[in-house]
């Protein structure tokens, strides 16, 4: 990881948009971590089927947040069925790629979180 993505997920973990809570959301999702501790919350507006607005709330390492942050940055103004089946490989490109196999859990979190609800 060079110091550019570095700067920009430090920046997306401490101060997304994203963060805090929603008022009124369609969709709550909620997951964590248990190898690490991490745990992460959704919330979601959606418009017929499209994520209008999301928010997330999180407890964790930076990678999980930044991660979080950058897949809701994305979501918005995608249909939610199409990010349930987002492929892990995608939002690991959107965080530069470089994320070692010790911490994929961590990166893919926001997607996990996702694909849980059922």
């Amino acid at each position: 990881m060079n110091i550019s993505q570095f700067t920009q997920l430090k920046k997306h973990a401490e101060h997304s948009p994203f963060q805090g809570k929603m008022k009124n959301p369609d969709i709550i999702l909620s997951g964590g971590n248990a190898l690490c501790g991490d745990k992460l919350k959704i919330e979601l507006k959606l418009q017929k089927g499209t994520i209008e607005d999301a928010r997330f709330t999180h407890q964790g390492c930076a990678l999980s947040g930044a991660s979080a942050s950058i897949f809701l940055e994305y979501a918005i103004g995608k249909k939610y069925k199409n990010l349930e089946n987002a492929a892990p490989e995608k939002l690991v490109k959107m965080l530069g790629g470089n994320i070692t196999p010790a911490r994929i859990p961590c990166a893919i979190l926001p997607l996990a979180v996702f694909k849980s609800k059922k």
